[in-house]
C-alpha cells in the first residue's frame, strides 16, 4: 500500500513538472510573438540652427543675426546647430543671399548657388564658405564664422541667411534637400533711404446676391525703393459717389519686403454696393520688425484710382419687376377693354328689344 501511494505521488510530481514546463515555454513562445509583432519606433531625422554665443551655447536673446557695421570691418559670431533627431546626420552649414518672392515669402539662395551680397561675406574656419558637420544624436556644436564685409560695400541693409541642411541625396533623378534658414541682416553706415511705393494698381468687383454686399478686390504692386528693409500696414476703402465711404476699413499687415524687391499684394474690400462710381484707396504706412534696427522717419505712401461698376444685380431686379408690372397693367388694362366692350354690348342689347317691343 505505501508503495501504491509512493508511485501516485510520484506520478503526479511528474504530471505537474511536465505542466509546468509546458507552460513556460508557451509563456516565452507567446512574448516573443508579442515582442515580433510589436512596431519598432521610426526613427527621425531633425536639426535645428539658431544665433550662438562665445560660451559654445544658444544666445536666446536673439532670433536672427542682425549687426549695424561699416564697410572694411569684420565681425566675429556664432551659429549654433544642434540634433533633435533620433538618428546621426550629416548637415551643411553656409550662408546664403536673401531674397523676397512675389509672393511675400522670404527665401535664400541653395548651397550650390554662389552668393554675391552678404551672404559672400560670410566664412568659417580657413575662410571656407561652407562646413560640413556630423552631429550624433543629441549633439549640438557652436560653429564660429567671420562677416567681413568689403570696402566698397554700398550703404543701407544687406540681407541673407545662415542655412543648416541635410546634405543633398539623390532618389532617382530628384534631390531632396531639408534646410533650416536663421535671417542675417547687416547695415551699413552711410546714407539710409527708407521708402516703399505703391504701382499697378487695379481693382475688380464681384457682385453678390444682395446689391449692396458685393466684395472689391484691391491688387497692387508694392516695391522697396530705397536701401532698408520695410514691412508695412496696409488701410484700403472703397469710395462711391459724393466721396461717401461705401464700405469699413480693412487693415492688413504686409510681411517685410527685401531692399531691390517687390511683391503682389491683393486685398479684399467686402461689403460694396454696386453704386456705379467706385473708389478704391489704399493708404500704405511703412513699418519695421521689433528686432530690426531703427531706420528713423518713414514716409507713407497712397494711392487711388476710379472705375464704373455698372449695377448689373440691380439692373436685372429691375427689369424683372418692371416686366411684372407692364404684364399686370396689360393684363388689367385688357380685361377693363372686355369689360366696357360687354357693357356696350349689353347695353345695346337692351335698347334693342326695348324697341322691338314697342
Amino acid at each position: 500500500m505505501r508503495n501504491s501511494t509512493k508511485i501516485i505521488a510520484a506520478g503526479l510530481a511528474l504530471i505537474g513538472a511536465l505542466s509546468f514546463s509546458t507552460l513556460s515555454v508557451t509563456t516565452q513562445a507567446f512574448a516573443a510573438k508579442v515582442a515580433a509583432d510589436k512596431p519598432a519606433i521610426p526613427s527621425t531625422s531633425g536639426f535645428s540652427g539658431v544665433p550662438g554665443d562665445a560660451t559654445g551655447g544658444p544666445d536666446v536673446k536673439r532670433s536672427r543675426f542682425t549687426y549695424q557695421t561699416e564697410p572694411g570691418q569684420s565681425i566675429r559670431d556664432y551659429f549654433y546647430v544642434s540634433n533633435v533627431g533620433t538618428e546621426p546626420i550629416d548637415l551643411r552649414v553656409y550662408a546664403a543671399d536673401g531674397s523676397t518672392a512675389q509672393n511675400g515669402s522670404f527665401d535664400v539662395g541653395v548651397a550650390t548657388d554662389q552668393p554675391k551680397d552678404v551672404g559672400s561675406w560670410v566664412h568659417f574656419q580657413n575662410g571656407q564658405p561652407q562646413l560640413d558637420v556630423h552631429l550624433k544624436v543629441g549633439q549640438s556644436k557652436t560653429l564660429p564664422f567671420d562677416l567681413t564685409i568689403p570696402a566698397n560695400a554700398t550703404p543701407g541693409d544687406h540681407v541673407g541667411g545662415m542655412a543648416v541642411s541635410t546634405i543633398a541625396s539623390t532618389d532617382g533623378q530628384i534631390k531632396i534637400e531639408r534646410r533650416v534658414v536663421t535671417r542675417l541682416y547687416a547695415r551699413l553706415g552711410g546714407t539710409i533711404t527708407p521708402a516703399l511705393s505703391v504701382s499697378n494698381m487695379s481693382a475688380r468687383y464681384v457682385a453678390a446676391f444682395n446689391p449692396l454686399d458685393g466684395i472689391v478686390f484691391e491688387h497692387f504692386t508694392l516695391s522697396n525703393t530705397g536701401n532698408v528693409s520695410l514691412k508695412a500696414v496696409v488701410t484700403t476703402q472703397v469710395l462711391g459717389p459724393a466721396g461717401i465711404q461705401l464700405a469699413p476699413d480693412v487693415v492688413t499687415s504686409v510681411a517685410e519686403v527685401l531692399p531691390g524687391f517687390s511683391r503682389d499684394v491683393e486685398i479684399q474690400v467686402p461689403g460694396v454696393g454696386q453704386w456705379v462710381y467706385l473708389n478704391p484707396r489704399i493708404h500704405l504706412v511703412p513699418d519695421v520688425d521689433s528686432d530690426a534696427l531703427n531706420p528713423g522717419a518713414l514716409k507713407a505712401a497712397d494711392k487711388d484710382i476710379v472705375f464704373f461698376e455698372f449695377p448689373t444685380t440691380w439692373f436685372i431686379i429691375i427689369v424683372i419687376c418692371l416686366a411684372f408690372y407692364f404684364t399686370i397693367r396689360a393684363r388689367y388694362r385688357a380685361k377693363q377693354k372686355q369689360m366696357k366692350q360687354w357693357m356696350l354690348f349689353t347695353e345695346q342689347e337692351a335698347r334693342r328689344k326695348a324697341g322691338i317691343d314697342q
